[in-house]
């Protein structure tokens, strides 16, 4: 019927137009979104133009800065980055649009090699020069808890409540309370 098809159509030029404004404003899974709402039939070259760019948007933006990258870590959402940077730079990246978070200079413990990042995104995993590893706050760059017995790590549990690190021989498996940094092999 000819007011159906009218109406859809102007459903899909109203859902182009909000995808276009989402994309002008940095918003790029609102575009995704508005965009996938499109009937397939109705989809031509506007929409895969605008989804073409909804998607470089998205998962291409600048890391700018003057020294090169040392290590990457993401959260298990991918929705967060931690970039440590080889003059001791760590920088927090929003990977939802691309904003920095948070710049840390001169963390204390010098940080080797971060690892991983916890689930809620407040908690961030490393192995420091020297002294073991550390579990850090991601807002502030404070050692929360030395761990002085691991030299090495491996991913948070789902929740964050757990870590698990490696004593310095690889003999022996720890799991560490991430509320009150304590171990039990």
């Amino acid at each position: 019927d000819t007011k159906t098809l009218e109406a859809r159509q102007l459903a899909y030029r109203a859902g182009i137009a909000a995808a276009a404004a989402d994309l002008r404003n940095g918003e790029c899974l609102a575009a995704l979104g508005n965009l996938q709402s499109a009937p397939a039939d109705l989809r031509d070259w506007e929409w895969r133009h605008y989804h073409f760019l909804a998607n470089r948007a998205e998962r291409s933006f600048s890391l700018s800065h003057d020294s090169k990258i040392h290590h990457v870590v993401s959260s298990q959402d991918m929705k967060i980055l931690a970039i440590q940077y080889a003059d001791g730079v760590l920088a927090v990246w929003d990977t939802q649009t691309g904003k920095s978070l948070r710049r840390l200079h001169g963390l204390p413990g010098a940080i080797h090699r971060i690892i991983s990042i916890s689930p809620d995104g407040r908690q961030l995993a490393a192995v420091t020069a020297g002294d073991g590893a550390g579990i850090f706050d991601m807002a502030t760059g404070e050692r929360l808890f030395a761990l002085d017995h691991i030299s090495t790590m491996g991913d948070f549990s789902a929740d964050g409540s757990k870590l698990l690190g490696l004593n310095g021989s690889m003999s022996l498996l720890h799991i560490i309370d991430t509320k009150t940094g304590t171990s039990t092999t």
